[in-house]
């Protein structure tokens, strides 16, 4: 029998107390997988150091910064697993000239984000901020100065509609709003679904009502 896979994590899966804190399965698919061994990493640094690196095949990365000199003379890794979306954080031609395997994970986070979006635009309509403090400071009486704003035939844009944008759009239909964005990379059939209609960027700046 061959040698068993090596997985490593990043410490910041992981709380204090050495607790795998991110939602779903997790580890526990792991777990039931004979041929693979994993290892969390014993410390957090801001970037991925070639002696973390040391003994795995893969590694699973939430934050930490991944440069040439990270897999400087590595000849074993295979893969970096990202938990996230964007390439921000990685050196993507250093890998790619490695040869090693990059993924991401842009199911996670995509209705997760769109409904943060949403909950935001909902409060400012309504100055549920202002109206919060109002409230703990004593001063409801006040709160007639501070009218809420009906989103129907207001104005929605978005700089890029990608899986985030896009899922943005799909929760903000049933509001009644006017749906408009800028993305040189889309094409009006891919938000055809989401009735958005495609402008240049100087237009979804001065006439959004609500910008993401």
């Amino acid at each position: 029998m061959g040698r068993k896979a090596r997985i490593g994590l990043t410490r910041d899966f992981f709380d204090e107390n050495g607790k795998f804190v991110m939602p779903g399965p997790g580890l526990k698919l792991l777990d039931e997988m004979p041929d693979v061994e994993y290892e969390m990493f014993p410390e957090f640094l801001r970037e991925v150091t070639p002696e973390q690196l040391k003994g795995f095949d893969m590694v699973a990365s939430f934050r930490p910064l991944w440069t040439k000199r990270s897999i400087a003379g590595n000849n074993q890794l295979l893969s970096i697993h990202r938990g996230g979306v964007g390439y921000e954080r990685l050196d993507v031609p250093a890998l790619t000239n490695a040869g090693i395997m990059l993924f991401i994970t842009p199911g996670a986070v995509r209705r997760p984000m769109a409904v943060v979006y949403m909950t935001f635009i909902l409060a400012l309509s309504m100055q549920l901020f202002t109206k919060d403090k109002l409230i703990r400071e004593g001063r409801w009486a006040e709160q007639h100065h501070y009218p809420g704003y009906g989103l129907v035939g207001r104005t929605l844009g978005s700089i890029g509609v990608g899986n985030i944008g896009h899922e943005m759009f799909k929760l903000a239909n049933p509001f009644g709003m006017k749906h408009i964005a800028y993305d040189p990379y889309v094409t009006p059939e891919d938000v055809v679904d989401i009735d958005v209609k495609l402008v240049d960027l100087d237009t979804v700046l001065t006439e959004s009502d609500f910008l993401t």
